[in-house]
């Protein structure tokens, strides 16, 4: 189905996880079912709450999330489980893989959870697809950070999901990396799958993103991507 809700925040006070302290108040935003959003803002902003808090990680501090129409508040643990097969999460700065797990184990680490198997033929097709087979066996810690992104992307997604969050997967990229992810996001979303992304500059995102915002002084505001650039 087309156009259903999947994410709301009806006044949502987004708290900072480190701090508890509210970094964006009174948010209000639905993500739709084949949307692709971009979120904008600059460093310390409250970009990274606001997508964790979007996803389901973090508990707001105020005002009512529900995900696929679901009160998050009122969910049973069972129902929270069942989300997390539904939603791909993507953290930023090499996304916290598992360092005591080679690159093939953290991407495997969903289908064992959720499927209860190792799927080794599932594993190689996504090093394959990542272009990480010949890092399969390595730590984490011996990557560049470009290639534990791309290995966190593929843990998010080896399970398939209905919704991708991603934190800041652009930046800092070079423009060939840019060009692999914005090549394999599109190939979700002719999936059906639902991408919601942070980032500090709306240009990469320009053909790919259909739906634009931006935090400003605690708040998260519609923005059009023409004319803009660099988020201060």
């Amino acid at each position: 189905m087309t156009g259903d809700i999947l994410v709301e925040l009806a006044g949502v006070d987004v708290l900072d996880e480190a701090t508890g302290d509210v970094v964006l108040r009174g948010v209000n935003w639905q993500v739709k079912r084949g949307e692709c959003w971009a979120v904008g803002g600059g460093p310390g902003s409250g970009k990274s709450a606001l997508l964790a808090t979007a996803a389901g990680l973090h508990r707001p501090g105020g005002g009512t999330l529900r995900l696929f129409g679901q009160n998050l508040a009122a969910a049973s643990e069972e129902t929270q489980v069942s989300w997390r097969r539904r939603i791909g999460f993507v953290f930023a700065h090499g996304g916290r893989l598992f360092s005591q797990l080679t690159v093939a184990e953290n991407i495997a680490l969903p289908v064992r959870y959720h499927e209860g198997g190792d799927e080794p033929a599932r594993v190689q097709a996504a090093l394959a697809r990542a272009e990480l087979a010949a890092v399969a066996a390595a730590m984490p810690s011996r990557l560049p950070q470009r290639l534990r992104q791309r290995a966190a992307l593929m843990r998010a997604v080896i399970v398939p999901v209905e919704m991708l969050f991603l934190d800041e997967p652009l930046t800092g990229q070079s423009a060939r990396e840019v060009r692999w992810w914005t090549d394999f996001l599109r190939e979700q979303q002719r999936a059906g799958v639902t991408v919601v992304a942070t980032c500090g500059d709306f240009v990469p995102w320009r053909g790919l993103a259909d739906r634009f915002a931006v935090i400003k002084d605690k708040q998260l505001l519609a923005s059009e991507p023409a004319g803009m650039s660099e988020l201060g």
